[in-house]
């Protein structure tokens, strides 16, 4: 009887060995199928693709535009050079450089946003000013790099400056004057550095004025260099504010906006100009008819001040006292203090 239930102990056993392999057949083949269906499914797809143009790069956002157009910035990255390739096989570095060199873009960043879409971020340059040069306005920035160029045509919005040389406008990393010799770098009677510096002056003049804190003071219609290399200021309704080198900017600035602020200073029927050029001895001009019983004397004292220093042979070479010729200008009367504003607050 034991004999019997080996042999049928052993027969059972081996009905679920085959049974096993049978399962383990039908599983590889399954997992054989499978592995050729998604072989051919990645083909079909690939081949829906290629037919398709898909999945090419379909879209493309644009931000931080201001003058410039979404349209313009994405012909200016040459996309159409990249619609046959998958987004995340676009040079975006290479459009990145392309991008920052065009005259308008100060940074651009491109990032892959999808399978099928880029994003491209941009920074504009600002306009701080407009140089008049013949018959066009040349805008520049804070760095005194070419913006655009707008014709006469065209409305300039942009704050003046006259003067400066158009050769020393910066584009593409380089001076115009060094990319050729059409642009205008000076007539020569002030050595070219000198003017460099004196351009870098004007720009930071141009820079506080944008972000000096006095609201109601206006915006200037113009600001000028002129052949010495002196710079002026002109307001409408106001007589000319010379600074002259610029040598102290936060003082002369700060003596520029009280002028601006004094209304007796700021009348353009009385007063020539406001001559700041001098942070020790600022002065104004005055027109002849319109110079008041106080001036005058002051005017006087000054003139006798001043030649007794001249005659004064013992006085040392570091001595401030000005000279009559600084004091007193024959032809077009002069208003003159240490304090222009004080003498300027009594008489008014």
């Amino acid at each position: 009887m034991s004999g019997r239930r080996i042999v049928k102990t052993a027969h059972n056993g081996k009905r679920r060995s085959n049974g096993s392999g049978r399962r383990t057949s039908t599983r590889e083949r399954s997992d054989t199928f499978f592995r050729l269906l998604v072989i051919l499914s990645i083909f079909a797809l690939c081949f829906f693709g290629i037919r398709n143009n898909w999945p090419a790069t379909t879209s493309v956002e644009v931000q931080g535009t201001v003058v410039l157009s979404e349209r313009e910035v994405v012909e200016l990255a040459a996309l159409e050079d990249y619609t046959d390739l998958w987004a995340i096989s676009v040079p975006v570095e290479k459009i990145a450089d392309s991008l920052m060199g065009h005259s308008l873009i100060e940074h651009a960043i491109v990032e892959i946003a999808g399978l099928t879409s880029i994003r491209i971020e941009i920074t504009e340059r600002k306009p701080i000013a407009s140089l008049e040069y013949r018959e066009c306005h040349l805008t520049f920035d804070q760095y005194g790099a070419l913006v655009d160029i707008i014709g006469n045509a065209e409305t300039c919005i942009y704050p003046g400056v006259r003067g400066i040389p158009p050769g020393l406008l910066y584009f593409q990393g380089e001076r115009l004057y060094e990319t050729g010799d059409a642009w205008d770098v000076g007539s020569g009677d002030i050595p070219r550095a000198e003017i460099e510096t004196q351009f870098q002056r004007v720009i930071h003049l141009r820079y506080m004025l944008d972000h000096q804190s006095a609201s109601d003071v206006p915006d200037p219609n113009v600001i000028t260099l002129d052949g010495a290399g002196n710079i002026s200021v002109k307001y409408e309704n106001t007589p000319l504010i010379v600074l002259g080198k610029f040598h102290s900017p936060g003082l002369q600035f700060r003596m520029m906006i009280a002028s601006l602020e004094n209304e007796f200073l700021c009348d353009p029927e009385r007063v020539m100009d406001i001559d700041l050029s001098s942070e020790k001895f600022p002065c104004y001009h005055v027109y002849e008819d319109y110079i008041t019983p106080q001036e005058r004397r002051q005017i006087e004292q000054w003139r006798e001040e001043a030649l007794l220093a001249e005659a004064d042979e013992t006085e040392s070479d570091n001595d401030t006292a000005p000279s009559i010729d600084e004091t007193v200008n024959v032809s077009d009367p002069v208003g003159y203090n240490p304090d222009i504003f004080d003498l300027a607050n009594s008489v008014n």
